[in-house]
């Protein structure tokens, strides 16, 4: 509500009438707004209690947007029973990973009863959330399969990485996609567990690195090609290990007393490449163990992963189900 220097805007107007502790305000705003405009003028701030709302875990959507889905079925005429509701978060989930539950979600819900009733059904199906994706599938069909490797390959080390190391992430992986998109081609689709309190020491990050690398280690192990998202996890790894250094300060033998701002640090030397290197190449380590270690797991994953494009964990957890026996059987 800010006007022009020297006049009266919305939030010295508001700051009186909640002395008065009369009126109750509730808003809601992005974290990046908040930071910018709301936290910046403390005696505004000081008035209101900061509540943040995270994304809501999978599980939890359904029930959360009953109401709107209730609205929905009422407005097209078309029911959606809660089998297809799991299979549109899954879908999207995986095609629509850079937008936010619950939002995707209803969107997929909206667009599926739309085509449900276009084709002149009561009740949606699993095909009317399909025929949303009918290009993407289309483009999936025609990819060469040393492309469809290459990539499930990338996908499905970074999923084994973060899979058998599981007991250090604060994270649960959701599905895995090979679907091609707007933004990417692949995609490990995991949320954070808010919950869940976990010790962030340094053996944690080699393992957060380790999983970032891992999409290109396994193309490296398996293939003979290499994805720019390969050079994009590169950089993703290279980024948090600096941090590791420079801001948390978990090498102790480099930034005993001291540590550095991260984004503004001009800190350049071969000391602190030194540990930072050192920091990549454990990581590296770990995940190339993993990989070797589990290589009947990921070779199964790959091949369910080309021929069906995208799996959810309960998918991939029976695939591994069986993977176990064999190999408990070969033993």
């Amino acid at each position: 509500g800010a006007c022009r220097e020297g006049e009266l805007d919305f939030a010295n107007a508001l700051k009186p009438i909640l002395a008065r502790s009369s009126t109750k305000v509730i808003g809601a705003t992005t974290n990046n707004e908040y930071l910018k405009f709301f936290s910046s003028d403390g005696a505004l701030k000081r008035r209101f209690e900061t509540i943040t709302v995270n994304e809501p875990r999978s599980k939890d959507v359904a029930v959360m947007i009953k109401n709107q889905i209730t609205a929905l079925e009422n407005h097209h005429g078309v029911k959606i029973s809660k089998k297809i509701i799991d299979f549109v978060i899954l879908n999207a989930n995986c095609y629509n990973y850079e937008t936010k539950n619950p939002d995707r979600t209803i969107d997929l819900i909206d667009k599926t009863l739309v085509v449900a009733k276009l084709n002149g059904k009561k009740v949606a199906t699993k095909n009317d959330v399909l025929a949303n994706f009918d290009y993407n599938r289309k483009l999936f069909k025609q990819m060469p399969i040393e492309s469809k490797t290459t990539i499930a390959y990338h996908e499905a080390g970074h999923f084994i990485v973060r899979y058998f190391s599981k007991d250090s992430s604060v994270s649960s992986i959701l599905s895995v996609s090979i679907m091609p998109t707007d933004n990417y081609l692949g995609v490990t689709v995991f949320e954070t567990n808010y919950n869940m309190i976990i010790n962030k020491n340094r053996e944690f990050y080699v393992k957060e690195i380790a999983e970032c690398l891992a999409g290109r280690i396994a193309e490296k192990m398996y293939t003979n090609d290499l994805t720019s998202g390969a050079t994009k996890d590169l950089h993703t790894a290279n980024k948090l290990a600096s941090k590791v250094v420079l801001e948390f300060g978990l090498e102790d033998d480099f930034n005993k007393y001291r540590t550095f701002d991260y984004k503004k640090s001009k800190e350049k030397s071969s000391s602190i490449d030194k540990y930072i290197d050192k920091l990549l190449e454990d990581a590296w380590i770990y995940a190339e163990k993993i990989l070797t270690e589990k290589k009947e797991y990921l070779e199964a994953l790959v091949n369910a992963l080309t021929k069906n494009g995208i799996l959810s964990i309960t998918e991939i957890e029976k695939i591994f189900s069986s993977v176990s026996k064999v190999t408990t059987h070969n033993n």
